[in-house]
């Protein structure tokens, strides 16, 4: 079922999806000059992210599963299985990499490190203050933790703990947040519970990113929720990743890109 809607939901894209001489706004077309742009010609895979994938490509060994509320143990997965499924794809890395690059954000969270790859494009340019990066699983944080390590980046912080936990204490110290990147549970009731956290600490210049908004009906009816918001005002919609903007200055829109 899930691979059928997001394959209907691609040919609409595909056929929806506005490029660059469609865009009329000023703030999307210095988007599309500024993200869209530079992600396509970026080498950071090539330079950074690709040793890294071929040696967890290689990685036989097996990672315990488990359930996350419950912490009881549901069998194993192979880290290169996670790794060549669950890794952001090159294509959507560089976005996550010009975002940063060009948006310049201080306090930043990603909801999902996963192997860490994701955290790879965001924190090479990163030069803000704090950078949370949080996992459920302790084995793939672990994994993650062993390769971002030796990065030496002091504004990183990797956090091994549910969601609901670690943004407990995190929202405790810090009255706003520029960047959200929620790569978690992707169904529409978590979905929808993340955005109605993160709301109250988002400001006019902060963003929120979610990741495979097609992935099934009740991700694409949850991100359509979220358009609707009367706080969003323009998302944009690379179907891998709904990108949503709270400045009331901008034009309310959802716009489907071309990338």
């Amino acid at each position: 079922m899930t691979k059928l809607f997001r394959f209907k939901d691609w040919i609409k894209y595909k056929i929806t999806a506005d490029n660059a001489y469609n865009l009329h706004s000023p703030f999307l077309y210095q988007f599309w000059q500024n993200v869209i742009q530079p992600a396509k010609k970026d080498s950071l895979y090539a330079t950074d992210i690709q040793p890294i994938l071929q040696v967890l490509y290689r990685d036989k060994s097996y990672l315990p599963k488990m359930d996350l509320g419950t912490g009881e143990k549901m069998g194993a997965e192979q880290v290169s299985y996670v790794a060549r499924t669950s890794s952001v794809r090159s294509k959507y890395g560089h976005i996550l990499h010009q975002l940063v690059r060009y948006l310049k954000p201080k306090v930043m969270v990603e909801l999902g490190t996963c192997l860490g790859i994701s955290t790879r494009y965001l924190v090479h340019d990163f030069t803000g203050t704090y950078f949370y990066s949080i996992e459920g699983s302790p084995a793939r944080h672990s994994v993650a933790k062993s390769h971002l390590d030796t990065l030496q980046k002091q504004n990183l912080i990797l956090v091994q703990s549910s969601f609901e936990e670690a943004l407990s204490i995190i929202l405790s110290h810090h009255s706003t947040l520029d960047f959200v990147f929620i790569d978690g549970n992707h169904t529409f009731e978590a979905t929808i519970r993340y955005f109605d956290l993160f709301l109250p600490y988002l400001h006019k210049n902060s963003i929120l990113i979610f990741d495979d908004i097609h992935w099934s009906a009740g991700m694409f009816e949850a991100w359509k929720k979220i358009c609707k918001n009367n706080k969003v005002s323009l998302t944009i919609d690379l179907f891998q990743f709904g990108i949503c903007f709270f400045n009331p200055d901008l034009s309310k829109e959802n716009k489907i890109l071309r990338y």
